[in-house]
Formats: structure tokens, sequence, C-alpha cells
């Protein structure tokens, strides 16, 4: 019993399709998920690296805003050490004209009166001006100024 021909042909297209679809399919997938994978892979690794670069976007920020704020702190200290030089220089000026003033208005033409009223406001105004240096001096130090203008 022979079998008609195009029922030959028939079972040769179906043997083909089924190695086809042995042989093809299994690597079309796989081929698919490959790529799939690549393209995942691919796109975390761009969303880490986005997310890094705005990590150090925001720490150079942090590190910016805090070296504003030591720099700001840094010219309050500076114009709280220049006010309290000025108001020691006031207080200076004020006691040198009280001591003066108290010298001049004590002073009755007694010579020996005199001299040791003025040997007593000498001795306090070197004492107030050794005072002072020495002020300078522990400010300068703590500036990290070490030059000394006396």
């Amino acid at each position: 019993m022979e079998l008609p021909q195009f029922v030959i042909y028939l079972s040769a297209g179906a043997y083909i399709a089924i190695m086809l679809a042995v042989l093809g399919v299994p690597q079309l997938l796989s081929s698919y998920f490959d790529l799939r994978a690549r393209r995942l892979e691919r796109q975390e690794n761009e969303a880490n690296t986005e997310r890094r670069h705005q990590e150090l976007l925001a720490a150079q920020i942090r590190r910016e805003e805090r070296e504003d704020e030591r720099r700001r702190q840094d010219e309050n200290q500076r114009r709280l050490e220049m006010n309290n030089m000025e108001r020691r220089h006031q207080e200076m000026m004020v006691a040198l004209i009280a001591a003066l003033t108290r010298e001049n208005g004590n002073g009755n033409g007694n010579g020996e009166g005199q001299k040791e009223g003025q040997t007593e406001v000498i001795r306090t105004l070197q004492q107030t001006i050794e005072d002072l240096r020495e002020e300078n001096e522990r400010l300068r130090q703590q500036n990290g100024d070490g030059s000394s203008d006396s």
C-alpha cells in the first residue's frame, strides 16, 4: 500500500517543523531570556550609578554647608574678639582718665603727696599695660598668630 505523494511531503514538512521546534525554540527562548537579563542588569547598573552620583552630590553639598557654617562661626568669633579688644581698650582709656583725673583732683600742692600719687598712678598704668599685653598675646596664640607688634 502506497501512500499518496502529498502525504509524504506533508510528513516531511511536519518532521522539519518538529525539528525546528525542538532545536530552534529553546535557543530562541534562551536568547530572549539572556537579552532580557542583560537589559535588566544594565538598567540596574545605571540606576545604581545614578543613585551613587546623587549621594556624592548630596555629600558634597553637606560638606560645603559645613564649611560655610565653620566660616560663619570663625567670622563671628573674630568679630567677638575684635569687640572684646575694643571694649578692653575703652576700659583702659577710662581707667587712665579716671586715674589722671583723680590724681589731679587730689593734688593740694603738697609735693610729697603728689609724688606718691603719681608713682601709684604710674604703677597702676604699668600693670594695666602689662595685663593688656598678656591678654593680647593670649589672643594671638589662640588665633595662631605668633607675630608680636611690641
